[in-house]
């Protein structure tokens, strides 16, 4: 990765001629370096934003153009397996897909430091920011996913690139279909990025088509493959984490909030759709898959229920949360922790005044859910 200090006189076109420069000597000293996969996989967000020579090496030329003339991950497959690049794998994929379709490049995080910037020096920090604004949750309160670019013309970039990104999405099922221990099916990060994708671009039927695809893989259990030397135990699937129902529990709030919103966001029968039943839906899942439940999770699933308007289903999870933490089992104290550094949420102001008042009486199969996880020995 990159440590700038500081971008110092000259800026990013300075960081930026450095770069190549760089990688100029590194080809003529030591031929083939730059097609190592990890020098690939640093370089992918950076280089094919700088400006090109014309007597610019094949190996700088190659990495640029991964990004500049390569439309989805298959196509990007194909150019490292025909380069011959060894050991790459779904990671590598995943750099792509957060630099081409979010728009994750190194000049993007300079100009994201250059508007957070303070009287303190700029120090860079890479790849921090593309990871965090990839991985991380999205504000349920409409604000900008990038400080230094805005929303709108975001989610219309977004909105291009969908077919792309929707022809790389079946890509990676089918691969994952084919041999989920592989190294390129798709994993946490991979349903992340497309996630991210979907709500940016406000694409809730490519959205609603992931999150049944992910739940079908996910139901899918370790088997067996059979080699020259016999009967081997396939590896546990890549898509059995916590994460995984962070991005889907994130989705499913975005697509009420659509809509409850907008005339062309999904309609309230979708399968994917903040509810009480599906989040015991997806805490059935959890259990079967033996994924814990956490407290990050729960109040995650409390501020998402407050924020679309569903009082009684974040009560009802607040009492289990409160009960979790009286047990031991949480953190004392977490519930309140959480929500004096996110802030609580405002409810809509066309919540009906019972759901404020009736406890949790309007989500009565999550209620008998959480019922038995209390009393459960």
């Amino acid at each position: 990765g990159y440590n700038f200090p500081k971008l110092g006189i000259g800026g990013l076109a300075a960081v930026e001629s450095e770069l190549v420069e760089v990688c100029r000597v590194i080809h003529e000293a030591r031929p083939g370096w730059l097609q190592h996969h990890d020098v690939i996989y640093n370089l992918l967000p950076a280089l094919p934003g700088t400006a090109k020579s014309d007597t610019e090496p094949s190996d700088i030329a190659f990495v640029r153009d991964l990004i500049d003339k390569t439309r989805n991950a298959a196509e990007l497959i194909a150019k490292l397996d025909e380069a011959r690049i060894e050991g790459y794998g779904i990671e590598m994929v995943n750099h792509f897909m957060r630099v081409k379709f979010l728009g994750l490049t190194f000049q993007r995080y300079v100009q994201e430091k250059s508007v957070r910037r303070n009287t303190q020096p700029l120090r860079l920090f890479w790849p921090t920011f593309m990871y965090q604004k990839s991985n991380g949750p999205i504000p349920l309160d409409g604000s900008s996913p990038l400080a230094s670019i805005d929303r709108v013309t975001y989610s219309q970039n977004i909105v291009r690139v969908v077919p792309d990104a929707e022809a790389s999405w079946q890509h990676l099922v089918n691969v994952f279909c084919a041999d989920p221990a592989c190294g390129l099916g798709i994993n946490s990060n991979t349903i992340g990025v497309f996630t991210r994708i979907a709500i940016y671009a406000g694409d809730w039927e490519f959205g609603q088509r992931i999150w049944n695809d992910v739940l079908r893989l996910m139901g899918r259990k370790p088997g067996f493959t059979h080699s020259e030397h016999g009967p081997n135990v396939q590896a546990e699937l890549p898509l059995q984490t916590l994460r995984v129902y962070k991005n889907y529990l994130q989705f499913i709030t975005w697509a009420a909030l659509s809509a409850s919103s907008s005339r062309k966001g999904p309609k309230l029968a979708a399968v994917h759709v903040f509810s009480g039943d599906a989040l015991v839906d997806m805490f059935q899942m959890m259990e079967r898959n033996g994924v814990g439940v956490t407290s990050g999770l729960l109040c995650q699933g409390i501020s998402s229920a407050f924020r679309v308007g569903l009082v009684d289903v974040g009560g009802a999870l607040e009492q289990w949360q409160l009960h979790r933490e009286r047990r031991g089992v949480a953190e004392d104290g977490f519930l309140q922790q959480y929500f004096r550094m996110v802030g609580i949420p405002d409810v809509p102001v066309k919540t009906p005044m019972m759901a404020l008042v009736g406890g949790s009486a309007g989500c009565p199969r999550l209620s008998d859910f959480i019922a038995r996880q209390i009393h459960r020995p």
